[in-house]
């Protein structure tokens, strides 16, 4: 058994995607949290929602989109949300069945560039892979599940693996999920 999950944090609508196969079944969830409640109800609640889906689906990797620094507007409130996700990893976990994947590396493992836009990203889903994303949340949720999914296939030897710019982003991925699954 072999699933990654790809989490893209966000106080407005969490992304979710879980990839993998299990007893020969391909394992395909996404979901987006979207909710109405504030303050710490919300952060609650997301998280509630993030360890149903570790418990249900067990996955091997979870690649968490890392902070937007550029995003100031919202620092604090997205700070609380993305420590309290890492704390919950770590427990549910472990520290060495998480990674933290660059908001550019996100964009350059879907489109070559880590300067590139949401639309950009949910295009270069769909092109590279077929996944459809009715919105970035889910997009970006889908690469870092589809990164997870190679680190976990052997990472630089995986067959899945387009061009030298995913390759790139691999190879800085490898050395933090070595380390930390050892």
């Amino acid at each position: 058994m072999s699933i990654s999950l790809g989490l893209d944090l966000s106080l407005a609508g969490t992304g979710i995607v879980a990839l993998g196969t299990v007893e020969g079944q391909e394992i395909m969830h996404e979901s987006r949290i979207e909710s109405a409640k504030h303050g710490v109800q919300r952060v609650l609640e997301i998280e509630s929602e993030v360890t149903a889906v570790i418990t249900k689906y067990k996955p091997s990797l979870v690649c968490l989109e890392g902070y937007a620094f550029a995003r100031a507007n919202q620092a604090h409130q997205i700070g609380e949300l993305g420590g309290v996700i890492r704390r919950m990893l770590t427990i549910i976990m472990g520290e060495e069945l998480w990674i933290e994947v660059s908001p550019g590396q996100v964009k350059k493992f879907a489109t070559g560039s880590g300067n590139a836009k949401k639309d950009q990203v949910m295009l270069g889903a769909y092109k590279r892979w077929g996944y459809e994303a009715d919105n970035s949340d889910l997009a970006d949720a889908f690469v870092l599940a589809k990164i997870g999914q190679i680190l976990l296939q052997g990472g630089l030897e995986c067959e899945q693996l387009q061009n030298n710019e995913q390759r790139a982003v691999i190879k800085e991925l490898e050395k933090k999920f070595k380390v930390s699954a050892e």
